[in-house]
């Protein structure tokens, strides 16, 4: 059906005001505090006009998380063409993890619930698979940065660990421990005081242990991510200072 674009307007401006709804009482409130009748409520429309765009909240929390997965894609990719060998793009990828997380928690939370398989397989399919897309998008991305490391011999893998295995290692240490943080875990008293820190302190232990050069002794890979998140990150750093 060909719709005019007024029309197309007003549908994608309402889908972005039930999104905008819905994140914020999710994050507030919690997935079992989010429903239609309330997202309807708040917006002052039928609840059957929130149909009209989702099948339910799953599929809401859905198209919330693809949108984050397609943003974090994103932004690996602006990390892994940072002008530096590759371990330096592979720190910026880190911190742009961590960016991602503090700049947009209602994606990042809505992609938490959904590793739920129940919950997910609630979702329409296309967003399902939409989603899963972005994700191998981004863990392709990672393991390029470490085949760059190997060809320039900045890296030489362990026999019988193939690049993924090393890209998946990388990303599960800092996207789980992301995850983690968000449980509300009770660092401090657990002797982390800076528990974004400790992620990055981690993963250079993890590199280094692997003998990537330049090692974390070698270079200040903290002062390339801080130039890394002026020059690539702009939006990002001002987002996550107001959250």
């Amino acid at each position: 059906m060909n719709r005019s674009p007024k029309k197309q307007n007003e549908i994608e401006e309402r889908e972005t005001t039930i999104l905008d709804v819905a994140a914020r009482v999710f994050l507030s409130d919690g997935y079992h505090s989010l429903n239609m009748e309330n997202i309807a409520d708040e917006i002052g429309c039928s609840k059957g006009t929130v149909y009209g765009h989702f099948r339910n909240k799953e599929d809401i929390l859905m198209e919330l998380a693809s949108r984050g997965v397609e943003k974090r894609a994103e932004m690996f990719s602006q990390a892994a063409a940072f002008a530096g060998r590759p371990r330096e793009r592979m720190a910026v990828l880190w911190m742009s993890i961590e960016l991602y997380v503090r700049a947009y928690p209602e994606y990042f939370a809505s992609e938490l619930i959904l590793r739920t398989e129940t919950l997910r397989e609630k979702a329409a399919p296309e967003r399902q698979e939409f989603m899963r897309g972005c994700e191998n998008r981004c863990i392709q991305i990672v393991a390029g940065i470490v085949r760059d490391g190997v060809a320039l011999r900045d890296l030489h893998l362990p026999d019988g660990m193939s690049d993924e295995e090393l890209a998946f290692g990388v990303w599960s240490l800092t996207y789980g421990a992301h995850g983690l943080l968000q449980t509300g875990t009770p660092m401090k008293s657990m002797g982390v005081k800076n528990p974004f820190q400790s992620i990055l302190y981690n993963a250079n232990i993890m590199l280094d242990g692997v003998g990537w050069k330049p090692l974390s002794t070698e270079l200040d890979y903290q002062s390339i991510q801080k130039q890394a998140a002026k020059t690539l990150f702009e939006d990002e750093v001002k987002l996550a200072d107001r959250r």
